[in-house]
């Protein structure tokens, strides 16, 4: 994420990523490469020992809660605008 933060500043991979973002939009589809994740077991009690006994966390990509914050956003922003 500080990777993301020190680069997000430079125009041409801030000008690329907000590409990126409104052709995901206006394409309807969510990058192949951003819907992989990472699931790390976390146990639910002490000494666990059997599957039954962890959770699975999934560990997103962070373009990937870059993207999922944007759509947020627009969504929120357009319905709230939106007359009852």
């Amino acid at each position: 994420m500080k990777m993301l933060n020190y680069t997000i500043g430079c125009p041409s991979v801030h000008d690329r990523l907000i590409g990126m973002i409104n052709d995901s939009f206006e394409t309807h589809t969510f990058p192949r490469d951003f819907k992989t994740s990472i699931v790390h077991p976390i146990p639910k009690i002490k000494n666990a020992k059997e599957t039954k006994d962890f959770r699975p966390i999934s560990m997103q990509t962070n373009l990937s809660k870059l993207f999922e914050k944007c759509a947020y956003s627009q969504l929120s922003n357009y319905l709230l605008s939106m007359p009852y």
